[in-house]
């Protein structure tokens, strides 16, 4: 048995699917680890589940983890041009749920929590790096503007 969603800030979309196709369950929740519980109950561990890759789906990659479930991140951008005409949270998890049974996923890299969390340390140090040197060419053309010589 396997189980996709499509994860937004509010809610997710969520479809448990039999290896044969037969869809057991599918309903919308809310983005919440009591409600994520709820939908799971009976999914066994170790099942494939398949994520829309997003830049929050971090901590849910993890926490489905935890729980002992093999987590698959799907590559939106090749999802995308397998998908149907019609684009619905329910037709993007049902369509994710397909792809897993049959093995024809495009998934994305998951990186290791280490890897990520150096990652992020590194663009936290870039984007203050940036800040910094933004902040101090807009004071030094105040300083010209006003005829202000630092040296």
């Amino acid at each position: 048995m396997m189980w996709s969603s499509v994860l937004h800030m509010k809610n997710i979309q969520g479809t448990i699917m039999k290896m044969n196709g037969e869809i057991v369950k599918q309903e919308k929740f809310r983005t919440h680890k009591e409600y994520l519980e709820r939908f799971l109950e009976g999914v066994p561990r170790g099942s494939k589940v398949a994520l829309e890759s997003l830049g929050f789906c971090w901590p849910w990659i993890d926490y489905l983890d935890e729980l002992g479930y093999e987590v698959l991140l799907a590559n939106p951008v090749k999802v995308k041009s397998r998908a149907e005409d019609v684009k619905t949270d329910k037709v993007d998890s049902e369509l994710l749920a397909h792809l897993t049974r049959v093995d024809w996923l495009p998934t994305s890299c998951v990186p290791s929590r280490e890897l990520r969390w150096l990652r992020s340390l590194l663009r936290h140090r870039a984007l203050g790096v940036k800040l910094s040197t933004a902040v101090k060419n807009r004071s030094r053309s105040e300083f010209r503007k006003r005829d202000i010589s630092l040296r």
